[in-house]
């Protein structure tokens, strides 16, 4: 009876340890992305140059990515990272910070893209990443930055993997998706 008692107690404290560690791991995951993003904004919005501190970091080479991924792009594309949009939805306010939008004027390539960076494992159909992507995309035609009738391209990067998947609607679609027919 008391070893018994001496055995459950000892699960018990190695739970409580399992639980620390998988919060550390989840707010060191959580931190890291944080970390990749906000240097990925550095890099977008200073010409494409790496942060110092980053250059000494292992995650060097998710950064690259999406700076390789972007200096594809001609002078005549218009890079907005990081910047909040406030939009009405199903006549509620909806504020919302998209990670990429790329706006580009030229006929032979889409108007209107939105990014969306991930860290972490590679997970190939997430409906919550697509439905947030969509969102960001009905923002943007709504605020002006496109017309109804272009093709938006939406893309999930992940930077860890250097995996991308690609979704393109136009607002018509996006509309018919959300039922509102506007």
């Amino acid at each position: 009876d008391e070893n018994l008692k001496e055995k459950e107690e000892q699960l018990i404290i190695e739970s409580e340890e399992n639980d620390i560690i998988e919060k550390d791991i989840f707010k060191s995951s959580a931190g890291r992305g944080t970390k990749v993003h906000a240097a990925i904004e550095f890099s977008i919005k200073n010409n494409f140059q790496l942060a110092e501190e980053l250059t000494k970091s292992k995650d060097i080479d998710a950064v690259q990515y999406v700076i390789d991924l972007l200096s594809d792009y001609d002078d005549q594309v218009n890079f907005i990272s990081e910047e909040p949009l406030k939009f009405s939805f199903f006549n509620f306010m909806i504020s919302g910070t998209p990670d990429l939008i790329i706006l580009n004027g030229v006929e032979s390539s889409p108007n209107l893209e939105v990014w969306d960076f991930k860290t972490g494992p590679f997970k190939s159909e997430n409906p919550a990443y697509k439905m947030q992507l969509m969102c960001y995309a009905y923002a943007c035609v709504q605020l002006g930055y496109s017309l109804p009738s272009t093709k938006i391209k939406l893309k999930l990067v992940y930077v860890d993997q250097k995996e991308m998947i690609l979704f393109e609607y136009s607002f018509d679609q996006l509309n018919a998706a959300y039922g509102l027919h506007i």
